[in-house]
């Protein structure tokens, strides 16, 4: 759980560097910055639908793992005995 989780926080700082670089005009600066197309043939819409897909399923696991149910299970064993029962003849006066 803790890799999926510093991976996530990582994916998003990545993100919100990439914005605050553009925001201040320093995107030479920032040396993760992708340059669209990717590789010649990856896309601007492409790379960034596929980014979140996984953040967002990155996310969802661990929205999930953290999940327990406890479920406890009572039982009530009686053991029935064979015992006398007292009579009770002539009490009466």
């Amino acid at each position: 759980m803790k890799l999926r989780a510093i991976a996530l926080f990582f994916m998003i700082v990545w993100d919100a560097s990439l914005h605050w670089v553009e925001i201040l005009d320093k995107v030479s600066w920032h040396f993760l910055y992708p340059m669209f197309p990717l590789f010649g043939y990856i896309s601007y819409d492409l790379f960034w639908t596929t980014y979140w897909t996984i953040a967002a399923t990155i996310m969802f696991t661990l929205l999930g793992g953290g999940t327990t149910i406890k479920n406890t299970t009572i039982t009530h064993t009686h053991i029935h005995e064979a015992r006398a029962i007292p009579k009770f003849e002539n009490v009466l006066p």
